[in-house]
């Protein structure tokens, strides 16, 4: 027997003292549980226990990587002293209970507590001897008071209503308990070491043992804790090890310590004394006074004349109707269970402003608008059920505190619904006027306005609600209290909708009285816009909103003026310019050099914080918007909120821009557009030619200088691009001068330009350079662009560009002398006859008419810009050859796109290929990994089909990475350098995983490998390293095409492996960023591979299918 302390109770000494657990740290209590965990196992023998305590140590290490170390630290002592503490009753006899089952609800609380102590981020325990908080109690995460036995406990019934009902501090507490538990159970007269004793608490937690109401008086506490620890005799037993429902139930009646997840105080059928303060003998012989009516201070008579007058009724009549019964929340009669109430504990946040919560509770008292304290019996005695919501603060704008009641509170807790989980949102919808709403207003009109604000006071607390939905809005104070509140509350799913009827109804009413040209709403504030020689006042029209009833905020009403602060802006109605409050620039300046601190670390609401904020700043500067996407990736990376990150270079970079813009971008800006305008703006580029630039009829040409892709690393056609944006940004500061505060519509036949334009990055490195240009210049200039895709043959600007490229193409294959200006008339003729579809040539590369006028137009468009005489003499043969050319363009019609790869497909070049000699096997192999692996078949194949092959452009045998996955089994990854969509430079991965049939990529992957024989060579090709035959792509794509020509297949190219793999995991359900992930696309452009199944050839893929899934593997 091991004793508190040496000596004690029996004369002879047994044992030393053992030690507090909170005296481990991370590294002892691990090298104990594994003591413990051998011990168990070899000395004693208890094996079944000792690997129900492995499993339970594996739980506690699951827990401490999702929410911490001291979630784990927490549960594992909670579940280790139910365990040893109670024994579970069985028909076998008492059993231990089984703590290899991960108790959730534990989980929960434990984590409540970690995160309301402030421990989340700890990283061991810090409450050891040593470490920083050694001087608090982990049982209340605050300083432990001096060692006095008074303090720490009461010495009898008596005194159990004062401190922390006895918890007292845990060191003391652990050292003095056994004497204690003698006669009442660390408090509260119940010994838990007595499993069939009056005072068993089955679910007995050191984190609530005893623990009851902080109001509760002397023996009555007993009489409470018995009545409820009653209902259920239920532990952790092996027979139902999950926590679930019975655990919830064995503990109604038990009132938790602080913290967000011990919440849950229940009443029962009975009555349930031990909520409130019952007999608490200040309640004893008060006069209730309980609302019977629903009071507004509204002046109903003014609002229905004013209503009347306006023309606005009978249509908002129920506006009147809900001033007199009350707004509906939408929150229907409801119980929970067989409860008779619910009323959790209020939120650490209310705690820590206790001060101006009761005072913002007895203002309401004093108006009217709430009324109590009750008692639990005194409320269950008027409402057959009732409950309150967690009571919370948050701080406004202006520092002034608003207490919010938490509707949503609990989350996911099937069975505790939240208040706001009964509500329909969709059934309170309002409209407010956002900075879109605002900015188009001005930028819209050109008079000149005067500016003024009204604010309503308190406004949701001006709205009644439904007598009938009192019961399910009622408040909780810090002293337990109870009280009824009448009107709108903050947190409820309803209350801005709620509240949006009559403040709509009152900005109608505003509108037709007073001569105003528009009142814009957000929530409570309104901003007045009136022209200047209108002749009203904001006095008046707070005074007439005054007579209505409506209480205004004096102190955040102005006059009319030019300039007025609205949604977090200074607008100005003379200029029609928007600015930032000079208070909020220095403060995003501030807090974004925060997050610039070298070796800083911060939290996912640090992140989310900055986030938001910036958002807000992007709608003046919507340049900069793209410039948040890297904060939101970060936070995305977030498993464990609580944890500290330290940012990624990503962000540093972005938040760098935002800093240095912020320090120099003009802070007034012109209304913005938040729609964008056409102007027909569009752009090409050519490696073989330059840039074209067209924006409306105006339009420019730019050639390349010579060996212009010459840099570290090349540039690509992603910068000319991007250089062709700016280029029509340049265009635009000449030929346009209203471009301040405009949004262009820019197209492009470029899907990675679309991209790069919306996101405003680039994985090549010199065209995010360009950007950064870009971006400076707009932000000059405030003017932002919006991209629109166009088609490669409606592109009026490819045109132009590609025209001259083209006429160079025909002169070198006709043996023509280098390009001079001006070309003939006949040269123009068999340019036209060389390009266009017509009966007289067959040439390669015929063009329809369509983009032959447009090639003739870039044409022309060169003479002129070079001030060359362009041919006109010939105009009637030109427009005969067109015309003949728009026929032969009749006849021939759009080749349909390519077709995919079916599953089939691949069955039949199996079928054939897999006996044939060395080529036809190494060409299977390809076929097979080209369609699992979604792969070009020109990023599989070489240049050239003998000899040395780059290490730069081909892949290797050295490229293949064989490994297993405890999912998909054996896996084989390639790696591919300057592929089509990969950055310079930048490699890309093929991942293939094992299929259990013969076409399995893996099996092929291995073949092609020992053909090789261990070499350094080509993947794809046979024979031994002296004689190494590589596959080219031509001489693949001949056999492939031959093969499946032979078996009816036709029509099927190179592409259609690409295109049939993609389809074939679309079509079997995969998501599309899944098909994007393994095709290795970052864009949109994944769209145009994917081909929809007909209904036959989905049940003719899936039979397919199971048919393979029942076959063997062949190697």
């Amino acid at each position: 027997m091991w004793y508190a302390k040496k000596g004690e109770k029996l004369p002879k000494n047994n044992g030393l003292a053992y030690h507090d657990e909170w005296t481990q740290s991370h590294s002892s209590w691990t090298n104990n549980h594994r003591s413990f965990y051998i011990t168990l196992r070899d000395v004693y023998g208890k094996g079944i226990f000792a690997e129900k305590l492995r499993i339970h140590k594996e739980n506690c290490d699951a827990i401490s990587d999702i929410y911490g170390f001291m979630t784990a630290f927490r549960y594992d002592m909670q579940i280790r002293m139910n365990a040893f503490a109670h024994r579970v009753p069985s028909k076998d006899g008492a059993a231990v209970p089984d703590i290899s089952v991960k108790q959730l609800v534990v989980i929960e609380q434990c984590y409540s507590i970690v995160r309301s102590y402030g421990e989340a981020s700890w990283k061991d325990n810090m409450y050891a001897p040593g470490a920083s908080h050694a001087s608090y109690d982990p049982d209340t995460g605050t300083k432990r008071p001096e060692l006095t036995k008074s303090a720490s406990y009461p010495i009898n019934n008596h005194q159990q209503g004062t401190g922390s009902a006895g918890r007292g501090n845990h060191q003391e507490r652990r050292k003095e308990k056994r004497w204690n538990n003698q006669n009442h159970g660390w408090g509260h007269g119940y010994n838990y070491f007595q499993p069939n004793g009056d005072h068993h608490n089955p679910s007995f937690s050191q984190f609530n043992h005893g623990f009851m109401n902080s109001h509760s008086t002397g023996a009555h506490d007993n009489q409470n804790y018995r009545q409820y620890s009653g209902h259920n005799n239920y532990g952790y037993n092996l027979q139902n090890n999950a926590s679930g429902s019975n655990y919830i139930q064995s503990n109604q009646g038990n009132h938790y310590g602080p913290g967000e997840g011990r919440k849950r105080f229940r009443g029962n059928d009975n009555g349930g004394k031990g909520a409130g303060k019952d007999n608490d003998p200040s309640s004893g012989g008060k006069q209730l006074l309980w609302p019977t009516e629903v009071i507004c201070e509204m002046n109903l008579a003014e609002w229905r004349l004013a209503l009347d007058n306006a023309n606005l009724l009978p249509e908002l009549n129920h506006v009147l109707r809900g001033f007199e019964i009350g707004f509906d929340q939408g929150i229907p009669f409801h119980r929970l269970g067989n409860l008779r109430w619910y009323t959790p504990d209020n939120h650490t946040s209310a705690s820590e402003a206790a001060d101006k919560i009761q005072k913002s509770i007895k203002e309401e008292l004093d108006g009217g608008r709430m009324f109590g304290p009750y008692t639990h019996k005194e409320v269950a005695e008027k409402f057959p059920f009732f409950r309150t919501s967690p009571l919370g603060s948050v701080i406004n704008a202006d520092g002034k505190m608003r207490p919010i009641n938490n509707l949503s509170y609990p989350r996911q807790d099937d069975e505790i619904r939240s208040v706001n989980s009964f509500v329909n949102k969709s059934d309170f919808s309002t409209t407010w006027d956002n900075f879109k709403t605002v900015s188009a207003f001005f930028r819209n009109n050109t008079d000149v306005y005067k500016l003024a604000l009204s604010d309503w006071a308190k406004a949701y607390r001006q709205i009644p609600t439904l007598k009938s939905q009192w019961p399910y809005l009622m408040v909780k104070d810090l002293n337990g209290g109870l009280y009824i509140d009448t009107r709108i509350t903050f947190g409820g799913v309803a209350g801005c909708g709620s509240f949006g009827v009559p403040a709509d109804a009152w900005k109608r009413i505003m509108e037709y009285e007073f001569e105003v040209v528009k009142i814009f709403r957000w929530v409570d504030d309104n901003l007045f816009v009136k022209k200047n020689d209108s002749l009203c006042s904001m006095q008046e029209i707070t005074s007439r909103s005054v007579k209505l009833g409506v209480a205004t905020s004096v102190e955040k009403c102005s006059e009319f003026a030019d300039k007025q602060k609205f949604i977090g802006f200074i607008w100005n109605g003379l200029n029609k310019t928007v600015r930032l409050t000079d208070k909020k620039l220095s403060d995003r300046k501030a807090q974004i050099k925060v997050f610039l601190v070298e070796g800083s670390e911060f939290k996912f609401n640090d992140a989310e914080v900055l986030a938001g904020r910036l958002n807000h700043v992007s709608f003046i500067l919507p340049q900069l918007r793209c410039y948040i996407r890297s904060v939101y990736r970060w936070m995305n990376q977030w498993k464990k909120r609580w944890a500290t990150r330290k940012i990624p270079e990503d962000v540093r970079c972005d938040l760098e821009f935002w800093l240095s813009t912020l320090n120099t971008y003009t802070n007034t800006r012109i209304c913005p557009i938040a729609e964008p305008l056409e102007i027909h703006w569009v752009g090409d580029a050519s490696t073989s030619f330059g840039i074209g630039v067209l924006i409306g009829r105006r339009w420019t040409q730019l050639r390349l200088k010579e060996n212009w892709q010459i840099a570290t690393p090349p540039r690509t056609i992603a910068w000319l691009e991007t250089v062709a944006i700016r280029i029509g940004i340049l265009m635009l500061q000449v030929i346009r001068e209203d471009v301040k505060g405009s949004n262009f519509i820019v197209y492009t036949d470029n899907t990675t330009t679309e991209n790069v334009l919306t996101s405003r990055k680039s994985r090549d490195h010199h065209s995010n350079e360009e950007w950064k240009l870009i971006q400076h210049l707009l932000i000059t200039m405030e003017l932002d662009l919006t991209p629109v895709r166009v088609v490669s043959a409606e592109n009026a600007a490819d045109g132009y560009t590609s025209a001259v490229s083209k006429f160079i193409q025909f002169q070198k294959l006709t043996g023509t002398p280098s390009f001079q200006l001006p070309i003939t008339e006949a040269m123009l003729e068999e340019f036209c006859i060389w390009a266009g579809r017509n009966a007289v040539t067959s040439n390669a590369g015929k063009i329809s008419s369509r983009l032959l006028r447009k090639y003739i137009a870039g044409l022309k468009a060169w003479h002129v810009y070079h001030n060359a005489t362009f041919p006109i003499g010939n105009k009637t043969r030109m427009d005969l050859i067109l015309k003949a050319s728009s026929r032969e363009d009749e006849k021939t019609t759009k080749g349909p796109p390519k077709r995919p790869v079916m599953l089939w497909h691949v069955t039949h070049l199996w079928s054939n290929l897999v006996h044939g000699d060395d080529f036809d096997k190494a060409v299977l192999d390809l076929a097979i990994v080209a369609f699992w692996g979604l792969a070009r078949l020109a990023e599989l194949t070489y240049a050239t089909d003998t000899g040395a092959i780059g290490f730069t452009d081909s892949v290797l045998t050295s490229d293949v990475t064989l490994g297993a996955d405890a999912t998909f089994g054996e896996t084989a990854i390639l790696t591919l350098r300057n592929t089509k969509t990969s950055s310079p430079g930048q490699p890309q991965l093929i991942t293939l995983t094992e299929q259990k049939h013969a076409l399995c990529p893996v099996l092929a992957i291995k073949r092609c490998l020992s053909s090789a024989g261990g070499a350094r060579t080509s993947l794809f090709g046979y024979g031994s390293v002296g004689d190494r035959q590589h596959l080219t792509r031509g001489k693949a794509v001949a056999r492939l095409e031959t093969v499946l020509g032979q078996g009816g297949y036709t029509g099927l190219t190179g592409h259609s492996f690409r295109v049939g793999g993609a389809s074939f995991r679309a079509a079997l359900g995969m998501s599309h960023s899944d098909v994007c992930l393994l095709g290795r696309w970052n864009s949109d452009c994944y769209k145009i591979y994917l081909r929809v199944y007909s209904a036959d050839d989905l049940k003719k893929t899936k039979d397919l299918v199971c048919a393979y899934q029942g076959s063997p593997k062949e190697s």
